[in-house]
């Protein structure tokens, strides 16, 4: 890792090894497989915010 944030790696592997086992697991209902990937989705987006924080200058496009 460019950043040496050993936390990233554990966090991206973590999420890699759920979404495999939800995948190939067909037991698990259905709700329980979506609040999983939604699941997913919100931890990898904090990581990302951890990362990048705000992107951006601040200026809304089409405002003043």
């Amino acid at each position: 890792l460019q950043t040496h944030r050993m936390d990233l790696l554990v966090g991206y592997l973590v999420a890699y090894v759920a979404l495999v086992v939800v995948t190939f697991i067909p037991r698990l209902g259905f709700a329980v497989r979506a609040g999983i990937l939604i699941l997913l989705l919100y931890v990898l987006g904090a990581i990302d915010f951890s990362v990048a924080g705000l992107g951006g200058d601040g200026v809304f496009p089409g405002g003043r």
